[in-house]
């Protein structure tokens, strides 16, 4: 039985001059521990997805639902770890990680119990004092999702958590988030431009297309765990991936090139 399911979802943003289909009718279901990775070129309406999956933001037509309830905002089943790490730089890493948990009603000490366990499995327990600025890309990301672990969700949301870490640390996080995710059994939803990074985590792959976002094919990676970057299993789905991403986008650009000639005077 699907956990998460996505049916006939679209979004459109708007301006004053004009709207921007950004997603259009996406259907997709997740099941229960799976480790999602959705690829596509910039502004295919991944993070839009995403972003509605944790009810940030509300689709225009169709519905998402986990377990069968419809999911209308923000939730503690469902955490998000952003690219940018959304730390607080005015707390030191064990107040970061407790941050969350004060909303639950949970006692002080066992807040700090939950935090300090979360931050062994990202290997930071022994940083539990310092500032967010003491520290690198790599361990302010290892904060973000101990933060994000320490809530204990259902799902895991995660958009571009390493883009912008260097390619040593990238490779570290890749063995540590398939550890943990395999440790706590939640669902994993992943947004990336990178292939190579999706066929590593993924259990699939989700293709986008763009100009509107669609989802439009599915890998399945059925290589065996854990999996590091440069396994030549991984290099070999990747480039069979990255054939399959071009192919679309061609076929995306052709038919709006179609499309646009069809209207001029």
């Amino acid at each position: 039985m699907s956990r998460l399911s996505i049916r006939n979802v679209s979004k459109s943003y708007f301006s004053r001059k004009k709207s921007l289909l950004a997603l259009s009718s996406a259907n997709l279901d997740i099941g229960e521990g799976e480790f999602i990775c959705l690829v596509g070129p910039s502004g295919c309406g991944k993070t839009t997805l995403l972003n509605m999956i944790a009810g940030l933001i509300k689709s225009d037509t169709g519905s998402i639902s986990y377990d069968g309830e419809i999911i209308s905002g923000p939730g503690p089943d469902r955490t998000v770890v952003f690219q940018d790490f959304a730390l607080f730089p005015w707390l030191n890493v064990l107040h970061n990680v407790e941050f969350g948990l004060r909303f639950t009603g949970i006692p002080r000490r066992k807040r700090c119990q939950i935090a300090l366990k979360n931050l062994k499995s990202v290997g930071l327990d022994n940083f539990t004092q310092a500032r967010i600025h003491e520290l690198s890309g790599g361990m302010k990301q290892r904060v973000a999702i101990a933060r994000a672990l320490a809530l204990r969700p259902r799902v895991l949301l995660m958009d571009e958590p390493f883009a912008a870490l260097d390619a040593m640390t990238r490779e570290q996080l890749y063995a540590d988030i398939q550890a943990i995710c395999a440790g706590h059994g939640i669902t994993v939803v992943f947004v990336t431009h990178n292939v190579r990074e999706a066929v590593c985590l993924g259990d699939r792959v989700i293709l986008f297309s763009s100009h509107p976002g669609r989802i439009c094919g599915e890998f399945c990676i059925r290589l065996p765990r854990p999996r590091q970057i440069n396994d030549p299993g991984v290099a070999r789905l990747s480039s069979n991936i990255t054939r399959a991403l071009k192919l679309v986008s061609r076929t995306a650009e052709e038919k709006q090139d179609t499309q646009t000639s069809c209207i001029l005077p």
